[in-house]
């Protein structure tokens, strides 16, 4: 009976949902303590701001927006993954404006499109990417700098899985992938326009 009481008296830990606001103009770090990340709608990273997401987080987009001038860092780990999921139909993100971003060990689940602009370099180690877009699942524009390694992209949607834009411009837009798996797309799974390259090393397209 005492032993009970001693376990009874024990604060356990708890987990509380986090509400994103729609601007984020300074530094922070997302903790698995303050899982899951509710991005209601819309949410806005300003230039020069980092946001760090440690292992084990799950961020939740609600018919939600994202775009991101600023940095990300989502470190997860084989045994720790972090979560993007998109709750709804419409979840999207935007990646602006010579930002870097990186994702280890990420899942996105119920993604309809992830847009890369503007010489943002984009880096996905050990991902796990599931889009539903009509048109495609990962677009890469304007200078903008794709890498996927050990990767999955499974386009749920009618459109292609990947496609690379080039324009007029001295720098070609870039897509460099290895070890990494497409499939699910019903048209033309990977495409590319204009002064754009895609490095393709070894990849299976299902």
């Amino acid at each position: 009976l005492i032993f009970a009481v001693v376990l009874f008296l024990i604060p356990l830990p708890s987990f509380a949902s986090t509400i994103v606001p729609s601007s984020i103009d300074q530094d922070i770090t997302w903790t698995k303590q303050g899982s899951p990340y509710q991005i209601n709608g819309y949410a806005y990273i300003y230039p020069n701001t980092t946001v760090t997401i440690q292992p084990g987080v799950v961020v939740e987009l609600n018919q939600a927006t994202v775009d991101i001038s600023g940095n990300i860092e989502a470190l997860g780990s084989a045994t720790n993954p972090i979560t993007i999921r998109g709750m709804g139909n419409v979840n999207r993100m935007s990646l602006y404006a010579k930002n870097n971003v990186s994702f280890l060990h990420t899942t996105f689940e119920n993604i309809q499109n992830i847009a890369i602009y503007n010489q943002s370099t984009v880096n996905c180690d050990h991902c796990l990417l599931e889009t539903t877009s009509d048109q495609s699942g990962i677009d890469v524009f304007n200078e903008g700098n794709l890498t996927l390694k050990d990767s999955i992209l499974i386009q749920h949607g009618s459109g292609a899985a990947l496609s690379v834009f080039g324009n007029s411009g001295n720098v070609p837009t870039q897509a460099t992938i290895s070890d990494s798996i497409f499939s699910g797309s019903t048209q033309h799974t990977l495409l590319v326009f204009g002064n754009a390259i895609m490095n393709m090393g070894s990849s299976t397209i299902k």
